[in-house]
């Protein structure tokens, strides 16, 4: 016989040890593919929005008085910077418009809350806000006395306060998803 014509035989013992060594192979990839599945899982479990919890109605009215503190406030900023040198202020129309933003900022803590992290974002708008309307009230009085140094303080009191109302916005965008634009 020519060495083409001759069968391969292997002894009885290999067969069944090639079965149990495939079989590990197929073992470990099955592992492995399970872990890669459940480390992708956790991963966009953490990138997407926290699931949500009882106090999603909580957050979802802080959000609505977010809102409402920023729409307060805002166009008195906006009044504020626009102004030109020559524009004679009414001070007291301004000292108005923070009375009436102040009112809207207060209000945040007329929503019920229960949980801590409602109770910490409604403290971030509460403080912001009231630095936002504090720092202006400064700048007001910083004109009205022609003191230009109290209005460097005026400045970081309501760069601070927009600090606190940012971050409250991006706890409840992380808690409940961003906020569906108008």
């Amino acid at each position: 016989m020519s060495r083409s014509d001759k069968k391969r035989t292997t002894p009885e013992g290999a067969a069944p040890a090639l079965l149990r060594r495939t079989l590990r192979i197929v073992v470990v990839l099955a592992g492995v593919a399970l872990l890669i599945i459940g480390g992708w899982a956790v991963w966009a479990r953490l990138q997407g929005p926290l699931p949500a919890a009882s106090d999603r109605p909580e957050l979802l009215a802080l959000r609505g008085k977010l809102v409402a503190v920023q729409d307060a406030i805002t166009p008195i900023a906006v009044s504020f910077t626009a102004r030109t040198a020559t524009h004679t202020l009414d001070v007291t129309e301004y000292e108005q418009r923070i009375a009436g933003a102040r009112r809207v900022v207060e209000s945040v803590n007329n929503v019920d809350l229960t949980s801590t992290r409602a109770l910490d974002i409604r403290d971030n708008i509460l403080t912001g806000g009231s630095d936002v309307l504090t720092g202006f009230q400064q700048a007001l009085d910083a004109l009205r006395s022609n003191d230009t140094s109290a209005s460097d303080a005026a400045g970081q009191l309501v760069d601070q306060g927009i600090a606190e109302l940012t971050s409250a916005k991006q706890d409840l965008d992380r808690l409940l998803g961003p906020a569906a634009t108008k």
